[in-house]
C-alpha cells in the first residue's frame, strides 16, 4: 500500500479529493483548525472514496507546529540582531539604512527588526514548514497531496517534497467570491511583488494625508490648545475612553484612569497626544469629533495626524525613495541566504524575502519614516512638558518616538509603560542583548529613559533580555483585581456549571475558538456555555459566518463586562487575551486551545501549572468534563492568586508611579 500525506488549509476543494487512490494509506495534516473543513476531508476519504477508516490517520498538526514555534522563539532575537549587523562593503545593514541626515537608521522601523507576530505570519509559516519537513524526514511518504491557497507557501512545500523525493499532486483551492476590502487589495498587490509594495505605500501616503487634512479641519488651530508648563505628555490610543464620562465632556482614558486621578490630586496637568485606532465602533471622523468636544471642554489633546505638513510628507517620500535605492543595492550584493542564517532552512527563504522587501519598500518602510518626522515635530512643539509616558508594546512607532526625542537638546524624560501582559510568542518584545549594548549614536536601539514594567514577571523577563533602566510600577489597568485577590474564600460554583468562552479581538482566532467549541459541544450537556465577544469583534457575526444557531446549540451571548461574567464562570476558555489571567484571579479553571493555523499567543504560555492546554475537540470535551468533576482545590486557587500578584504589581497607592514622576 502506498503512503500519502494530505496537506491542506481551509480553502481546500473537497471535490478534488475524489481522485485519491483507494489503496493509499493517508496521513491528514491540516493547516486549519476549522473543524467543519477537517471533518469534511476525513468523511470524503472514508465514505465517498471507500478508503478503509483504519488507513486514515489525522495527525496532531497543532501540537507539532506549536513545538516548532517554541524552537524558533529561542533563535529569532539573535537572528534579527545578526541580520542587522550583516556587512556589505564594510557597512552593516543598520548603517546602510541611515537617513540622509544621519538621524536614525530605519532598520529599527523594519519588520525584520520588529519581528512582530501580530503584523506578520511569516514566523508561524516557517514553523508550519518545519513541522511538515520533520514528518518527511521520519516517515516514508510516496506522495504529498497538496491543497494550499497561499502561493509562496505552496512553492516552499513543493521544494521540500522534491528534496525528500516525494511526488507532489496539487489540488486547486476554492475560489471565493470577490469582496473588495483593504486586506484583499493588500494581498493582490503583494502578489505583484516590488511594484505592488510601491503602489500600496503610495496608497497609504494618500490616505494618511487625507487623515491629516481631516484632523486639521475638525480640530482647528493647534494654537487654541495651550499646554501648561511641566505637564506630562501621555501618548495613547484613541478613543479608548470611558463613554459615559466623554458624553459629559470629561476625558477618562481606559489605559490610565487611576494614574489620571493620582495626578489630578497632585495638580499635575496632562497633555494628550493620540493615535487613532478603531475601538468600540468609532470611525476616524467620530474619534476626531469626540476629540474636538473634549478639547472644547478644556482637555489639552492633539492627534498625531494634525502635525502633518507638506514638508513632512515630501521629505518622508524622499527618505523612502532613498531607502528603496539602498534596498535594491543590498538585494543585488547580498547572498540571499543571509536571510535564513541561524533561523531556518533555505527552503523558507522565499517567505523571509517577502518580509525583507516589505520592510523597506512596502507600507512599513514609509510608515516608520513618517512617524519619526511627526514625533520630531511633536517634541519641538510640546516644549514645556516634563515627562512623556507612552504605552510600551515594542512597536516601530515607539522607536520613532524615542529616536525623535534623542535629537532634542533638552530631552523630555520618556517612560515606556509596559501596561499589559507579555506573551512569550510576542517576538517583538524580545531583542538580543547585543542590540542593547551597541551605543553608537546613529544606529543604537532607540530606548526610553525608563522602561516601566507592571509586575515582577515582566520586570525579570525584560531584565533577562538586557533592557536597561528598568523600573517596576503599579499595573494601572489591573488594579480592580485586588477585590478578587483579597477574597480568601474558595469560589463556590453555581448549581449549573458555566463554561465562559472569552473571544479574541482577532476575527480569525474567534472563528477558530467557536469552531472548536461547536465541534466539541454541538448539543445538550450538563453545563451552560456563555460566549463573550471582544468589543472590536462581535460574536454574533462569527456565528453567522460559521452557520451556527446559538439558540439550537444552547449558547448564550453575553454583553456584560467580562469581570462580572467571571464571577459566575466555572471554566474559562480563552485565546490570546488577558482574560485567562483575570480568570485565575477570580478562581476559575482555565482551558487554552492551540491551533494549527494561528500562533499560540496566550500570556499564560510557559506557566503551564495554571491552565490546561488542548489541541482538538476530543481534548476539549475530556478536559472540561475532568475539570467539572474535580473538587475545588484551595491550595491551587491560593497558588494561582499568588501568581497573579507577582504577574501584576497591584498597589493602589501608586507610590512607585509618584516616585517616578516626581
Amino acid at each position: 500500500m502506498s503512503k500519502a500525506i494530505l496537506l491542506f488549509d481551509e480553502h481546500i476543494n473537497i471535490n478534488e479529493l475524489k481522485n485519491i487512490n483507494k489503496s493509499e494509506e493517508v496521513d491528514i495534516f491540516p493547516l486549519t483548525s476549522n473543524w467543519s473543513v477537517i471533518n469534511a476531508v476525513r468523511n470524503i476519504c472514508t465514505s465517498e472514496m471507500c478508503v478503509d477508516d483504519s488507513a486514515i490517520n489525522l495527525l496532531d498538526s497543532a501540537r507539532l507546529i506549536n513545538d516548532e514555534v517554541d524552537k524558533i522563539r529561542t533563535r529569532v532575537s539573535e537572528w534579527s540582531s545578526n541580520l542587522g549587523d550583516c556587512k556589505v562593503w564594510d557597512k552593516s545593514i543598520k548603517e546602510w539604512f541611515l537617513t540622509p541626515k544621519g538621524e536614525i537608521t530605519t532598520w529599527w522601523f523594519s519588520l525584520l527588526s520588529e519581528k512582530n507576530t501580530l503584523k506578520t505570519d511569516v514566523f508561524f509559516r516557517i514553523a508550519q514548514v518545519q513541522a511538515f519537513e520533520e514528518l518527511l524526514k521520519y516517515k516514508d511518504y510516496d506522495v504529498c497531496r497538496l491543497s494550499i491557497k497561499e502561493r509562496r507557501f505552496k512553492k516552499v512545500v513543493k521544494n521540500i517534497c522534491k528534496i525528500h523525493s516525494v511526488q507532489v499532486k496539487i489540488s486547486n483551492s476554492i475560489v471565493t467570491a470577490p469582496h473588495i476590502s483593504k486586506e484583499l487589495i493588500r494581498k493582490s498587490l503583494d502578489r505583484i511583488g516590488f511594484c505592488g509594495d510601491v503602489v500600496y505605500s503610495l496608497v497609504w501616503i494618500v490616505d494618511y494625508v487625507i487623515k491629516g487634512f481631516k484632523a486639521k479641519k475638525i480640530m482647528g488651530s493647534l494654537a487654541n490648545r495651550s499646554i501648561k508648563k511641566n505637564s506630562i505628555l501621555v501618548v495613547s490610543y484613541f478613543p479608548a475612553v470611558d463613554k459615559k464620562a466623554s458624553e459629559k465632556g470629561s476625558l477618562r482614558n481606559k489605559y490610565f484612569i487611576p494614574l489620571q486621578d493620582k495626578l489630578a490630586k497632585k495638580n499635575k496637568p496632562i497633555t494628550w497626544l493620540f493615535m487613532y485606532v478603531p475601538i468600540d465602533g468609532y470611525s476616524y471622523s467620530d474619534a476626531l469629533r469626540l476629540g474636538r468636544k473634549l478639547a472644547n471642554n478644556g482637555e489639552v489633546l492633539f492627534f498625531l495626524e494634525e502635525l502633518l505638513s507638506v514638508r513632512t510628507i515630501l521629505y518622508s517620500i524622499f527618505v523612502w525613495l532613498n531607502q528603496i535605492y539602498k534596498y535594491l543595492i543590498l538585494t543585488v550584493m547580498l547572498n540571499p541566504r543571509f536571510l535564513i542564517n541561524g533561523l531556518t532552512d533555505s527552503e523558507s527563504m522565499i517567505l523571509l524575502y517577502a518580509l525583507w522587501r516589505r520592510s523597506f519598500v512596502g507600507e512599513t518602510g514609509i510608515r516608520g519614516i513618517v512617524y519619526f518626522e511627526l514625533y520630531k515635530r511633536a517634541f519641538n512643539s510640546l516644549k514645556t512638558v516634563s515627562h512623556c509616558i507612552y504605552l510600551a508594546e515594542m512597536h516601530a512607532w515607539e522607536n520613532a518616538l524615542n529616536a525623535a526625542n534623542e535629537l532634542r537638546s533638552q530631552k523630555v524624560k520618556t517612560i515606556g509603560f509596559q501596561h499589559t501582559s507579555v506573551p512569550r510568542n510576542f517576538f517583538h518584545y524580545f531583542h538580543h542583548d547585543e542590540e542593547m549594548k551597541d551605543d553608537r549614536k546613529e544606529i543604537k536601539f532607540p530606548l526610553p529613559d525608563v522602561l516601566a514594567c507592571n509586575g515582577d514577571i515582566s520586570y525579570h523577563l525584560m531584565a533577562k533580555q538586557g533592557y536597561p533602566n528598568l523600573k517596576k510600577v503599579e499595573a494601572i489597568r489591573q488594579l480592580y483585581l485586588n477585590k478578587y485577590l483579597s477574597n480568601s474564600n474558595v469560589k463556590i460554583g453555581n448549581k449549573v456549571p458555566i463554561l465562559l468562552v472569552a473571544c479574541s479581538f482577532d476575527r480569525n482566532e474567534t472563528i477558530l475558538l467557536i469552531s472548536l467549541l461547536n465541534e466539541a459541544f454541538p448539543g445538550k450537556r450538563n453545563f451552560k456555555i456563555w460566549l463573550k465577544g471582544h468589543p472590536a469583534q462581535p460574536v454574533d457575526e462569527i456565528l453567522r459566518v460559521l452557520d451556527i444557531d446559538d439558540q439550537k446549540c444552547g449558547y448564550e451571548i453575553k454583553d456584560s463586562p467580562v469581570d462580572i461574567l467571571l464571577n459566575d464562570a466555572t471554566i474559562v476558555m480563552a485565546g490570546s487575551t488577558i482574560v485567562a489571567l483575570e480568570a485565575l484571579a477570580v478562581g476559575c479553571k482555565v482551558v487554552l486551545p492551540v491551533f494549527s493555523d494561528y500562533m499560540f499567543m496566550s500570556p499564560l504560555n510557559g506557566h503551564d501549572k495554571y491552565y490546561t492546554k488542548i489541541y482538538d475537540p476530543d481534548g476539549l470535551r475530556h478536559s472540561v468534563q475532568t475539570l467539572l468533576e474535580k473538587d475545588v482545590e484551595e491550595a491551587l486557587i491560593t497558588s494561582s492568586k499568588q501568581f497573579i500578584s507577582s504577574y501584576w504589581y497591584l498597589d493602589e497607592t501608586l507610590k512607585d508611579w509618584e516616585k517616578l514622576l516626581s
